[in-house]
């Protein structure tokens, strides 16, 4: 599955979808330079910055957990003059890594990019966690298109919840399926929140396609799915280019919050969203 946003703040991605644009060791300070690395990836349709040593760490942590801390910090000062750019041993990380997905939680972020006059307007992570696949009986059908086991995050009054969830459908065209069991697992057996979401492509912004649903119940969950996928497939809901105004960072909010605002922007480009 392509890498997609989820609530205006992650972004979901595998590994193998994750290409290095750009890495830097050392930045300039005056007449001195310091040890700040700065990498730059390439997910699918999104760009997002890793600014400094915890966030480049976090990462290859993410990618590939119990790497030597020294070793990999002298490649990235540049030590090893005769190896390889440290961009393609990271590079080399990530083609690696067995993780199955990576979560990236982002804000939007102004800023010059190091030893360049260049401005980076964009996403910003400042927390990535390893996500291994979630267990559910369900067995989702090739008509649902292409599908992923992961915990997704909801933000609630009482913080941020991670939740077992499926996904289907082709991106942009997506089906989030979340269980509030505590079991761990998409078991079916409780509630499950299904979402219908059209993910922004370039300058577009995410919308949702009618309010999220509660279901209870193993086959009224299927249908449920089924219903909301098939209803994405069979009408054109491609968003449109947004202003500045929706492109504003929603780091933060409340789950209810953000489908409050997809929902509005579903409804802006298309009248009625029902």
């Amino acid at each position: 599955m392509q890498p997609f946003r989820y609530c205006a703040e992650w972004i979901m991605a595998r590994p193998s979808d994750i290409t290095v644009e750009r890495f830097i060791g050392w930045r300039r300070a005056g007449k001195r330079r310091l040890f700040e690395p700065f990498a730059l990836l390439r997910m699918g349709d999104y760009l997002v910055a890793l600014d400094g040593k915890s966030a480049v760490w976090d990462f290859i942590d993410a990618v590939q957990p119990d790497m030597p801390r020294g070793i990999v910090n002298q490649g990235m000062k540049g030590e090893f003059i005769h190896e390889q750019p440290f961009a393609q041993d990271l590079q080399d990380f990530i083609t690696e890594s067995e993780t199955h997905f990576i979560a990236f939680q982002c804000a939007i972020v102004n800023m010059v990019e190091p030893n360049s006059t260049s401005i980076y307007h964009g996403y910003c992570a400042h927390d990535i966690k390893a996500q291994e696949p979630t267990y559910t009986i369900l067995t989702p059908p090739k008509s649902w298109g292409q599908n992923a086991t992961l915990r997704l995050p909801m933000r609630t009054k009482e913080g941020i919840k991670w939740l077992p969830s499926l996904v289907v459908g082709d991106f942009p065209f997506i089906v989030v399926a979340q269980s509030l069991s505590q079991s761990g697992a998409l078991d079916l057996e409780s509630s499950v929140l299904i979402s219908s979401v059209v993910c922004g492509l370039g300058d577009s912004a995410d919308i949702r396609v009618g309010r999220s649903v509660m279901r209870n119940d193993p086959a009224t969950i299927i249908s449920t799915i089924a219903e909301r996928h098939h209803s994405l497939c069979d009408k054109d809901f491609m968003p449109a280019p947004c202003s500045d105004l929706w492109r504003d960072d929603r780091s933060g909010m409340l789950f209810t919050e953000v489908e409050d605002i997809e929902i509005m922007r579903a409804e802006r480009l298309f009248f009625s969203a029902e």
